[in-house]
């Protein structure tokens, strides 16, 4: 067995903490489960997980392809109310 070792900012830390707590496991179970989990998509895809949650070059070509559109209107907006002051 190999052991890692990283270091983390203290809210990281924290939040990792917190994270396996909720999942009633300790940090050191929490991590490996997901450093496992990563590294299995990784392999898996051949490309970072987080890859396949970007937008694709064909969607940011759309994106805002309606902007010229004259015929597209947006609804009217009600009048902004006053806020009282909390002082």
């Amino acid at each position: 067995m190999s052991t890692l070792t990283i270091t983390l900012e203290d809210s990281e830390a924290r939040l990792l903490e917190l994270a396996a707590r909720k999942e009633h496991q300790p940090v050191e179970a929490w991590a490996r489960v997901r450093l496992r989990r990563a590294a299995g998509d990784l392999l898996q895809n051949g490309e970072e997980p987080a890859a396949r949650f970007a937008p694709s070059p064909e969607w940011l070509a759309l994106f805002g392809a309606w902007s010229g559109d004259d015929s597209i209107t947006l609804p009217a907006r009600s009048p902004v109310r006053e806020i009282p002051s909390l002082d």
